[in-house]
């Protein structure tokens, strides 16, 4: 009769097979734990910036609206580029859209100063501008080119805007 040949050793696991598989089960873990907190980090720095760009798109369509429902472009004149613009609002006011520099280097505010007989009233309606230059295709449209900037990043756009309320004007 042939005898029965069991396993060299008795089932189950030697202690250092368990403490190597406990050792790499504890790199996965704290690979995995780094992947995560470094994942809720980046969501919060891109939460900050999402609402910093959520700012800036109210202001500049406040900014795009306010020159839309003017009555005609005063300056600069048709053909020209500046980085000022000025317009008659429907009220038959002049506005005045121009840069003032900010306390960040780089960075500039926009400014609209309505002019009036009594004087200049101006208030900053956006901050964050690298870049704003006023091109007029005719005394009832504008071309603008603006570079925002958030952080380090920028964002550029290019926008015609023509003027509503030039029956106002009787133009």
């Amino acid at each position: 009769m042939l005898a029965r040949v069991g396993p060299a050793r008795p089932g189950g696991f030697t202690v250092i097979e368990v403490v190597v598989c406990c050792l790499i089960l504890a790199l996965v873990l704290y690979a995995l734990f780094d992947l995560l907190g470094a994942g809720t980090k980046m969501s919060r720095q891109e939460l900050e910036l999402l609402g910093l760009q959520a700012d800036s798109q109210r202001s500049v369509v406040r900014f795009l609206a306010t020159i839309q429902e003017s009555m005609e472009v005063m300056l600069p004149q048709p053909g020209s580029t500046l980085p000022y613009a000025m317009v008659r609002d429907k009220l038959n006011q002049v506005v005045v859209f121009s840069l003032v520099e900010s306390k960040t280097k780089g960075e500039y505010d926009l400014k609209m100063e309505l002019l009036t007989p009594q004087g200049r009233s101006g208030q900053s309606i956006m901050s964050g501008v690298s870049r704003l230059t006023f091109s007029t295709l005719s005394d009832g449209a504008l071309r603008l080119h603006m570079t925002l900037m958030t952080g380090n990043r920028r964002y550029a756009f290019y926008t015609q805007i023509r003027c509503r309320n030039r029956d106002a004007a009787g133009l």
